[in-house]
């Protein structure tokens, strides 16, 4: 039996790509489809799976260029051990976007002294910029693959269903850019998997993270309330795929939150379709609709004297997404709407919300 994991992925290729958002919106969030090799991970609905991609082709020349170096000479990767071309070990093996504290001192530049101040001067540039501003000459080559952090997988929620679709992974994937000083860098998964791979072509090698802890109730029969703003809405378009797909008698309940409704709104078509047959209900919060904000959150508490009846008849509480912020305000949001309607001071709802995590019935997803 293979095993797949982070040192031996499986390889897939994108089936099709398309964008999830519309012209006026201010983000740019893409639906990708990869077709799995025969001989390849198990994964159920609520895993994860981790991206093992390249870096930005452009970004790697214009390393190349700072480094003076063409690209073909050979390195030994000090990790694994084995020799590539440089512009291989650039593109697949390492982390462009940190500027390590060995890279500044091959290049024989002095640190800063204080912890502050070294931490600003690291943070300030990636190696790029600094390799522009201080390298004089090629570095040698022989001790310049131990200067780069490993290149990290992304992981990204499935937002299919394998009894759905066998032989495939849905992804929802938000793109990212972002600012070094003043100049633009892609966030390395999503450029790769939204731009850099060609459809059909490129292998995109990946292994699966199994999420024991956010899968679907044991009883088909159990209510579920799912919060995913943005893209925290794709293991739960798995989840539906499959309760559907499986008869579960169990009601659904997504709340999805996003800016806009006209060109924000992901898989809008397909939750109205769920609406229609009376297999979803589903509340929605677009937060630059109106002058005042309005947040997942807010649609909860909105509807918490029914969403309290839900958990009062067993009901699953499940939240994807954002853990910075919204997982938190959700976390405040049911503490209060409980309290509400539970008649319940602060402390007991408190142990309300603790009873359900112990009973396995809050469950997060978040990152």
């Amino acid at each position: 039996m293979t095993v797949f994991d982070r040192n031996h992925p499986a390889l897939a290729t994108i089936e099709e790509r398309y964008s999830l958002t519309g012209k006026g919106s201010s983000k740019s969030t893409f639906h990708v489809r990869l077709t799995l090799p025969e001989a390849a991970p198990a994964f159920t609905a609520g895993d994860s799976i981790g991206i093992l991609s390249q870096n930005d082709l452009s970004l790697v020349q214009s390393l190349l260029e700072a480094l003076k170096y063409s690209g073909q000479e050979m390195v030994k990767d000090p990790r694994k051990e084995d020799s590539l071309t440089l512009h291989q070990f650039l593109l697949e093996r390492v982390n462009l976007a940190r500027l390590n504290p060995s890279l500044v001192r091959l290049a024989g530049v002095e640190m800063p002294t204080t912890p502050e101040e070294k931490k600003l001067f690291l943070s300030s540039q990636d190696p790029l910029i600094f390799l522009r501003n201080h390298s004089h000459g090629p570095l040698p080559l022989e001790l310049l693959p131990a200067c780069f952090g490993p290149l990290l997988p992304r992981f990204y929620s499935v937002a299919s269903s394998p009894l759905v679709h066998p032989g495939a992974i849905d992804l929802t994937v938000a793109i990212l850019n972002y600012k070094i000083g003043e100049e633009t860098r892609r966030g390395v998964a999503s450029h790769f998997l939204c731009s850099q791979a060609k459809v059909g072509e490129t292998p995109v090698p990946f292994y699966v993270q199994p999420a024991h802890h956010f899968s679907l109730p044991g009883q088909p029969h159990a209510k579920i309330i799912m919060v995913g703003p943005g893209t925290g809405v794709a293991p739960f378009r798995a989840f539906l795929q499959e309760r559907i797909h499986l008869n579960s008698t169990g009601d659904h309940w997504l709340f999805f939150g996003e800016r806009h409704e006209d060109h924000d709104f992901f898989y809008k078509d397909y939750w109205h379709s769920l609406v229609e047959k009376k297999n979803l209900r589903l509340s929605t919060a677009f937060s630059r609709a109106k002058e005042e904000k309005f947040y997942v959150q807010h649609a909860m508490e909105k509807e918490g004297k029914e969403l309290f009846e839900w958990l009062e008849e067993g009901g699953y509480f499940y939240v994807c997404g954002d853990a910075k912020q919204m997982a938190r305000d959700v976390d405040a949001a049911l503490h209060r709407l409980i309290a509400t309607h539970g008649k319940l001071n602060e402390e007991q709802a408190k142990g309300y919300v603790k009873s359900l995590r112990s009973a396995g019935r809050y469950l997060t997803d978040v990152y």
